[in-house]
């Protein structure tokens, strides 16, 4: 098997990882009752407040649906711009290659650590450090066929060590 793709991680991909990520912990049930809180404080206390408190309350409730969000999606554009633009991810039968005009390299399979698809991504993450975000729209249909070829060597390697 041999596989390529021209590797290219928009923002929205980052931002959609973050925020799967936060609402699947204990910080994104922490996120909606805050909100839901906020909501009860705005509809109890709104016609009793002066202007002052009703921003003060108005912050709180934007803060997670909206600034938040908003934050880690400009924070997703400036990780994005440092990328090489022109990198192409090669899935082979021994590894996973990575070119790059000016560099190359080889991802073993036994050097992936887990491999998780969330929806419409598929994330690599290595042994080492650092993770690769493949949106599975690119792949057409061969997303699910390489998350199990991955998964399956990932499996295969951990149970010869």
């Amino acid at each position: 098997m041999e596989y390529s793709i021209s590797y290219r991680v928009r923002p929205a991909d980052l931002l959609f990882l973050t925020l799967s990520n936060i609402y699947t912990s204990v910080a994104g049930f922490i996120n909606i009752v805050f909100t839901i809180a906020m909501t009860a404080l705005i509809f109890k206390f709104w016609l009793q407040t002066g202007p002052l408190f009703r921003i003060f309350m108005v912050s709180g409730f934007l803060l997670f649906p909206i600034v938040q969000p908003v934050a880690i999606y400009l924070q997703s554009r400036k990780a994005v711009s440092v990328l090489p633009s022109d990198m192409v991810i090669t899935f082979t039968n021994k590894g996973i290659r990575l070119s790059t005009e000016q560099e190359n390299s080889f991802i073993q399979y036994s050097d992936l650590k887990v491999v998780k698809k969330r929806l419409h991504l598929l994330v690599l993450q290595i042994q080492s450090k650092g993770s690769y975000i493949i949106n599975l729209r690119r792949i057409e249909n061969h997303g699910d066929t390489i998350h199990t070829i991955i998964k399956d060597k990932i499996r295969r390697n951990n149970e010869t060590e």
